[in-house]
């Protein structure tokens, strides 16, 4: 269960997610509009103010806060589309473990971004990225290459951006956003949120939230769930001085779609993500209360919500490992990301809700997963110090591997090896 979830959430290897990206500097102004578009209807922000060493940011998310987009304080920002594979005669080599996400950290510029990726590859294969800034520079990124802006203005969508010379491409909404653009027509926040509109999707992808970023002004309007009447303004600097948080984008408005509240009551993630919020922002007893409500309302998917339940203590370790030094911790179980860094520390409140949760499972008899309950639970005990308790259960998963299971061991004996 917890397997499918992580590649679930695998946003940058997926080709079924469409969006929607695009960036002017016109009349003074420097604006990106950007769809999210997909199936997943839990969104979220995260603020993570600045640092000695770091800049201030915004990102966009889902549940895990792997950066689908952000914007940062000097107005640098980059949003993903995805794309069919990029076939390449050279080798793929390691994936950076935060992706482009931390260059916003250190960047103020486009031309920033291009001196930092010298010394690293953009190997990721399914997925290209648009980056702008203040000043009105855009490029677009992808495996093949690097496409530098022609006009004054670069769009994105779901097609490899290098094909765009030879107009070796079909997709509608490129066309009309290219159609849109190509005017003379001064540029604004109106004006960009009529093109997402035009171009917003329903169905089984559809456009989950839109945001138009005012670049030099480092504001973001936004809108969910392709509703264009309600505009929820993000003021980056005031955002900041709240300090480090992640916040669902429905909470930032007083109204609630309907369309959206129904989307998420039927999702098979709804008792998951309802629980883990609680979990997360009410602590350990609000999110049994949840968990009791569950059962008490839905007693025909008592199975459903216990794996939900299974599932909350990695989420919540999700949270606080991106929070912490912004490395998505699903990384650690894939075998193509094993050069990214699997030990951290942290005491943070969510871990303690895990463990909770964990010790609540093995006690009621709830696992579902004995060998992911273990591997899980042993790496949370080292993240929270407890070596002990960390060797006993992660020797517990050892014992349960398979013998052609040769990934599932070396990470276990790469946390093992830590521990001595």
């Amino acid at each position: 269960m917890r397997r499918i979830l992580l590649m679930g959430l695998m946003l940058w290897f997926q080709s079924s997610i469409a969006c929607s990206i695009f960036t002017s500097s016109r009349n003074v102004k420097a604006l990106v509009g950007a769809n999210e578009d997909g199936d997943y209807p839990y969104t979220y922000v995260r603020f993570q103010p600045a640092t000695d060493d770091s800049y201030g940011v915004v990102f966009f998310g889902y549940s895990d806060m792997q950066a689908q987009a952000g914007m940062n304080e000097h107005g640098l920002f980059f949003d993903y589309a995805a794309i069919p594979k990029i076939s390449l005669d050279k080798p793929e080599g390691p994936i950076h473990c935060k992706g482009f996400s931390d260059l916003l950290y250190s960047c103020k510029t486009v031309d920033d971004v291009l001196a930092n990726l010298k010394d690293r590859s953009f190997n990721l294969r399914y997925t290209q990225v648009l980056s702008a800034d203040a000043q009105g520079k855009s490029i677009t990124i992808n495996a093949q290459g690097a496409v530098e802006r022609d006009k004054d203005y670069q769009i994105i969508t779901n097609f490899n951006a290098c094909n765009i010379k030879d107009k070796s491409y079909s997709c509608l909404r490129y066309e009309k956003i290219d159609k849109a653009l190509s005017s003379s027509t001064p540029i604004s926040i109106d004006f960009f949120q009529s093109i997402l509109e035009d171009v917003h999707q329903e169905g089984k992808i559809t456009t989950q939230y839109s945001n138009v970023y005012d670049l030099k002004n480092q504001k973001v309007y936004l809108n969910l769930y392709h509703n264009y009447k309600v505009t929820h303004e993000i003021d980056l600097a005031k955002e900041l001085e709240k300090g480090s948080r992640i916040v669902p984008l429905d909470q930032l408005f007083d109204t609630f779609n309907f369309a959206t509240l129904n989307t998420r009551s039927r999702h098979p993630e709804y008792f998951r993500e309802t629980m883990l919020n609680d979990f997360e922002a009410e602590g350990f007893a609000a999110g049994m209360q949840t968990l009791k409500t569950f059962l008490e309302t839905f007693p025909e998917k008592k199975e459903n919500i216990y794996a939900a339940l299974n599932q909350v203590p990695f989420s919540l370790m999700a949270r606080t490992r991106i929070e912490h030094d912004n490395q998505p911790l699903f990384y650690y179980y894939l075998e193509q990301l094993n050069h990214c860094q699997a030990i951290w520390e942290s005491q943070h409140s969510n871990l303690e809700a895990a463990k909770a949760i964990f010790d609540y499972l093995d006690d009621q008899g709830l696992i579902t997963d004995v060998f992911s309950f273990n591997e899980d639970k042993g790496y949370l005990h080292l993240v929270l110090g407890e070596s002990i308790l960390s060797k006993k259960h992660l020797n517990q998963a050892l014992s349960l591997t398979k013998d052609d299971a040769v990934w599932q061991r070396k990470r276990i004996n790469h946390l093992l090896y830590a521990l001595d």
